[in-house]
C-alpha cells in the first residue's frame, strides 16, 4: 500500500533477478524496469494503470530467462479481489538477467527537511518458484 502526503503518493513495488514491478504513485502508472546501473533502465515497460493511494493491491512478478530471451510478467489487483487470469504487463528482454535477489521496492515521495514523506506498508509476502508459463 502507497500512502498519500499531500498532493503525493509513494511508489511501492517488488523485485525479481534485478526486475522491478512498480506502482508508480504520482504518475499512475505500472511499470516493469530493469536493474539500473546507469540513469535510464536499460529495459523500461510502462503502462497507464491507476490506482488508489491508501489501498491495498497485490503484485505478483514471475521471470523466465531459461531461453536465448528474458520474458518478464506483472500482474497487479486490488486486494480482495480475484487474481486476473492474463497478466496486466509483459516486456521481452532480449539480454536478460539470469539471477538476482528477490526484494521490496519503495520511494517515499514528498520529503522536506526533518519530514517523512508519503508512507508504504506490504503485508502478505511470499517468495516462490516460478511457474513454467
Amino acid at each position: 500500500m502507497g500512502a498519500r502526503k499531500g498532493e503525493n503518493v509513494s511508489d511501492v513495488g517488488i523485485a525479481a533477478n534485478r526486475y522491478t514491478l512498480v506502482l508508480d504513485g504520482n504518475k499512475q502508472e505500472l511499470r516493469i524496469i530493469s536493474w539500473e546501473s546507469s540513469p535510464h533502465a536499460r529495459v523500461d515497460q510502462t503502462i497507464p494503470w491507476p490506482w488508489k493511494p491508501d489501498a491495498w493491491y497485490t503484485l505478483k512478478l514471475t521471470v523466465d530467462a531459461s531461453g536465448e530471451k528474458g520474458h518478464i510478467r506483472g500482474k497487479a489487483w486490488p486486494r480482495g479481489e480475484p487474481e486476473p487470469k492474463d497478466w496486466t504487463i509483459e516486456v521481452e528482454d532480449p539480454i536478460p538477467n539470469r539471477e538476482g535477489s528477490p526484494a521490496l521496492y519503495a520511494y517515499s515521495i514528498g520529503i522536506f527537511g526533518n519530514q517523512p514523506g508519503a508512507d508504504v506498508y506490504y503485508d502478505n509476502v511470499s517468495v516462490t518458484p516460478n511457474k513454467k508459463q
